[in-house]
């Protein structure tokens, strides 16, 4: 058999994200005395390149890189796993080499076209024939829908046990000219604000006013919940929404060339453009102080079972485009569009997967194990709607699992900020705050800032619809900081006064927040301010 494994040395350290060491309870062997705990090494995280005959010499590029970084990294060809070319076989093979107890990454390595067979879109076990149905005839998934999702789903129940990721490289030159792109985002990602950044740009949803208003009032109440350490930057292609912005298209590739830790996008697709981006203007990206991860949330963005490439296909090969892209095979549901991209921000930006395709892997499963407020609006909008009967919520995110796939390499660490620790003392009504820290690093500088919660706007927006007076109303929308001061880092700490006047206060709750750096490394904090 054709398989190539890659190891390190015993002696050599496990990688930061290894699992904690666990000891065992058997009795102790022989010649270590009772009450002494025999240490036992770590198991290193599995790396599994699968790949096509012609890709084999990439593939050991790929796995002699994550082997480095100590993960236990074995390539095999397709040929040696499904002779046939079957995807059925293929992921029965890869059910039989995995452990769904070891954290594991599945690298694909190869175009759907030349060899490395998609998976079609399989019935879902708990679904109902009319919660199906249902969702058939509004959103035909099951005539194009294919899928990874199958091999990483180790125990066959529909959910993924691996971190799964594709990279649909056609040539060896492809895939090598994709492993230097992930290499400089890895190696070359500088510190600097883009990497607590969040872009969001949604599309619009061509729906009556009513729903359009739903859907924006469900994002601005998710975002709310999310993360308040990080900046979120919003965009939406309605006149009617306070965060519509005029060229669209050039506010878009903005997002994508300043940098973000990740861009999300929501709204109608098709397998070569969203409501803002298209292959044209993906190629012509210039690339940013960050290249993002990409979220699609929408029809069709990532359709990779066809002769021409999706959207999310040409994210990769694209020198300016985004390093990762998530989007779906096949026709999407506005709803699973809404709660599938809430989980992705809470997993990336709260969560702890120290990879991508953890963060995927996690979000997958909590789009069905998680439920919050946030997700009980997602399904009273659902039922507001009319279009499915309320217990066809579960089976058709179970579907959304099976249509949307990652992008990438699924072992790509995320890289988020460092998390620096702050704390508050002092009186809203007394106008004196004392915010004091300490970080990961020993010197450099710090941003406290006093802000509104993210569904808030402070002050008034201009009525007005002409290009520059949208312009400024973007600005004002997205702008949550009612005080900003910068001070020093010395010796891992800080110390910033914050003096305001508290009958000028805005209302409600404020957020203080904390973004500090030494050049190389980042870190965040946010704390509620304190009540009155």
């Amino acid at each position: 058999m054709r398989w190539l494994a890659l190891g390190l040395a015993a002696c050599t350290s496990a990688p930061e994200t290894a699992p904690e060491t666990e000891f065992s309870a058997d009795p102790p062997e022989f010649g270590v005395s009772a009450g002494e705990v025999p240490s036992v090494a770590p198991s290193r995280p599995r790396y599994f390149v699968v790949t096509t005959d012609e890709l084999f010499s990439a593939a050991e590029v790929y796995a002699a890189r994550r082997s480095q970084q100590g993960w236990d990294a074995s390539v095999v060809s397709v040929s040696e796993l499904s002779p046939d070319g079957d995807a059925e076989t293929l992921a029965s093979s890869l059910r039989a080499h995995l452990d769904p107890e070891q954290r594991t990454a599945v690298l694909l390595l190869g175009d759907a076209e030349t060899g490395l067979p998609a998976h079609p879109c399989q019935t879902v076990d708990d679904a109902s024939a009319e919660c199906l149905a249902q969702f058939d005839d509004h959103f035909p998934w099951s005539d194009l829908c294919y899928t990874d999702n199958p091999y990483g789903d180790i125990d066959a129940d529909g959910l993924p046990d691996a971190a799964v990721g594709r990279i649909p490289a056609a040539s060896e030159a492809e895939a090598l000219a994709y492993f230097d792109r992930m290499v400089r985002f890895e190696e070359e990602t500088v510190a600097g604000p883009w990497n607590r950044r969040v872009s969001l740009y949604a599309g619009a949803s061509g729906y009556s006013e009513t729903l359009e208003a739903l859907a924006e009032s469900v994002t601005l109440d998710a975002l709310a919940e999310v993360a308040p350490a990080y900046d979120i930057v919003g965009a939406w292609n309605n006149p009617q929404s306070d965060y519509f912005y005029t060229p669209f298209d050039e506010k878009v590739v903005d997002m994508f060339e300043e940098g973000a830790l990740a861009v999300f996008y929501v709204g109608h697709g098709s397998a070569s453009s969203n409501d803002g981006l298209s292959s044209t203007q993906l190629n012509l990206l210039e690339p940013g102080a960050r290249s993002p991860f990409a979220f699609f949330f929408a029809c069709s963005n990532g359709t990779y079972a066809g002769e021409s490439r999706s959207l999310a296909e040409r994210a990769l090969f694209a020198p300016g485009g985004p390093i990762s892209a998530y989007a779906g095979s096949s026709i999407t549901s506005p709803f699973s569009n809404a709660a599938l991209p809430y989980e992705m921000q809470r997993e990336l930006l709260e969560g702890a997967s120290p990879t991508l395709g953890e963060v995927v892997q996690n979000a997958e499963r909590a789009l069905i194990g998680h439920q919050d407020t946030v997700r009980d609006t997602i399904d009273a909008a659902m039922a507001f709607e009319g279009t499915f009967s309320a217990e066809c919520g579960e089976p058709q995110n179970r579907i959304h699992v099976e249509l949307y796939n990652l992008f990438g390499d699924p072992a790509m660490p995320v890289q988020r900020p460092e998390i620096a620790a702050i704390g508050v003392d002092g009186w809203m009504a007394d106008g004196e705050l004392l915010i004091t820290g300490n970080v990961p690093f020993e010197s450099g500088t710090v941003t406290v800032s006093l802000d509104v919660e993210r569904d808030r706007i402070l002050g008034t927006l201009s009525p007005s619809t002409d290009p520059a007076s949208v312009q400024a109303n973007w600005e004002a929308a997205n702008d949550k900081r009612w005080l900003e001061v910068e001070a020093t880092v010395l010796n891992g700490a800080f110390e910033v006064p914050l003096s305001f006047d508290p009958d000028a206060l805005p209302p409600g709750p404020l957020f203080v927040r904390a973004y500090a750096s030494d050049g190389t490394h980042n870190a965040v904090a946010a704390v509620p301010a304190p009540a009155f």
